[in-house]
C-alpha cells in the first residue's frame, strides 16, 4: 500500500513494479511448493488515509500474512491541497476533493452549488463568466512552510501508524513500514536526474524552489517519525528508512522526484524482501 512509487509509476510494466519483483523473489525460493501472491493496492496520489481505508475493505478477502507500506512524501511534502480544518481537525491525508462537498440538499447549499455550475457550464462558451471568479467557492487551501509541513505531517503520520498497529492485531497480519527515498537525498544525479532538479528548484518551484531543494538535501525529513518508532516499536510497529537507499548510487534511479526507473523499483523491493 502507498502511493505512485508502491504503485510502480514509472515502471515498464507490472512485473517491474516492487509488488511484481517481490512476488518474483518469493517464487524463486524454495517455499515448500506454495506460491506466494503480492496484492498492489496502492494508488496514484495515495496516502496513509487511503492506506487505511484499502486495508478495511480488502484485508477480509485477501487475508494477508504480511502488510507493506511505502510511504512518507505525500503525507510530510504534499500537504498544501489540504485546508487546515482536514489536517489539524480531521487528522486526514490526501483527500482534498472532499474538502468542499456538500450533499446538495443540505441547507443553504443549494443556491452555492447552482452558482458553481453555472461558471463550469458557462466558461465553456463565454469569456465574460470565465472572469466571474466570485461565484465559485473559497480556496481553503493553505500554503505551508517546509517545516510546518514536515511537523504536522509527522504528527498524523505517527497517529496513523498506531492504527495501522490496530488494524494488523484485528485482522493478524504483520505491518511493515518503509519511509520513501526522494531524489534530493542522492548524492549523485545522472543527466536526466539532473534535470528534474533543475525542473523543481528552478523552472516549476512548486514545493518552493532552490532554497527547499536545499533544504531537503541536507534534512532527513522522516527524523521524526524514526526517532519516536525507535522508542516504541510496540506502539508504531516495524518502521524502516530507505531515504538513503540510492544516497551513494552513480547509475540513474530516479524519472522524477519520487518516481524510480525499473532498477530503482527492483532495488527498493530487494531492501523490503
Amino acid at each position: 500500500i502507498g502511493g505512485a512509487t508502491a504503485w510502480g509509476s514509472g515502471a515498464s510494466s507490472n512485473k517491474h513494479t516492487i509488488a511484481g519483483v517481490l512476488e518474483k523473489i518469493y517464487n524463486n525460493q524454495k517455499t515448500k511448493g506454495k506460491r506466494i501472491r503480492v496484492f498492489n493496492l496502492a494508488q496514484i496520489n495515495g496516502t496513509q488515509t487511503q492506506d487505511i481505508l484499502n486495508t478495511v475493505l480488502f484485508v477480509s478477502k485477501i487475508k494477508p500474512k504480511i502488510v507493506v507500506s511505502l510511504t512518507g512524501w505525500n503525507e510530510l511534502i504534499s500537504t498544501d491541497i489540504m485546508s487546515n480544518e482536514m489536517l489539524y481537525k480531521y487528522r486526514v491525508f490526501g483527500i482534498g476533493e472532499m474538502q468542499e462537498f456538500s450533499l446538495l440538499q443540505t441547507k443553504g447549499k443549494s443556491y452555492e452549488k447552482f452558482k458553481e455550475s453555472f461558471y463550469h457550464l458557462g466558461s465553456k462558451y463565454f469569456e465574460t463568466i470565465k472572469m466571474m471568479t466570485f461565484l465559485l467557492p473559497p480556496d481553503t487551501r493553505q500554503p505551508r512552510k517546509m517545516e510546518e509541513k514536515i511537523d504536522i505531517g509527522t504528527e498524523i503520520f505517527l497517529e496513523n501508524l498506531e492504527n495501522l498497529i490496530k488494524l494488523q492485531k484485528a485482522y493478524n497480519f504483520t505491518h511493515y513500514q518503509f519511509m520513501q527515498p526522494h531524489l534530493y537525498s542522492k548524492l549523485s544525479l545522472s543527466p536526466d536526474e539532473q534535470n528534474v532538479i533543475e525542473l523543481y528548484d528552478n523552472i516549476r518551484p512548486i514545493n518552493g524552489g532552490v532554497e527547499v531543494g536545499n533544504f531537503l538535501r541536507k534534512t532527513n525529513i522522516y527524523y521524526g517519525i524514526i526517532s519516536n518508532t525507535i522508542k516504541n516499536k510496540s506502539k508504531y510497529g516495524r518502521v524502516i528508512d530507505l531515504s538513503d537507499i540510492f544516497k551513494y548510487t552513480k547509475d540513474e534511479r530516479h524519472f522524477t522526484l519520487v518516481h524510480l526507473n525499473d532498477q530503482g523499483y527492483n532495488d527498493v523491493a530487494k531492501q523490503i524482501h
